[in-house]
């Protein structure tokens, strides 16, 4: 898959996820709500500075799971304190 189709289609399931919408996005990057929907669609191509803009202000896909990950790591550690007592 193309890079770029990676990127918006990231950038747009992390925009959905984080209960945002475009109009947020637009607010919060200064990026006009035409142009980010139109780098979201893939009609116009996006630039080095609003790439870094897009990353810092989305939320990321991965923390739900991160923190799912490290309550089961604890709660394992849990376990196995309370069985070998």
């Amino acid at each position: 898959m193309d890079q770029s189709i990676t990127h918006r289609l990231n950038w747009k399931l992390r925009r959905i996820a984080g209960n945002l919408r475009q109009l947020d996005v637009s607010r919060k990057t200064g990026i006009s709500i035409t142009r980010y929907s139109e780098i979201e669609r893939g009609r116009r191509p996006v630039t080095e500075l609003e790439a870094r803009v897009l990353e810092m202000v989305l939320p990321s896909l991965e923390t739900p799971f991160e923190e799912a990950k490290e309550r089961d790591a604890y709660r394992a550690s849990r376990a196995a304190a309370w069985v070998l007592g």
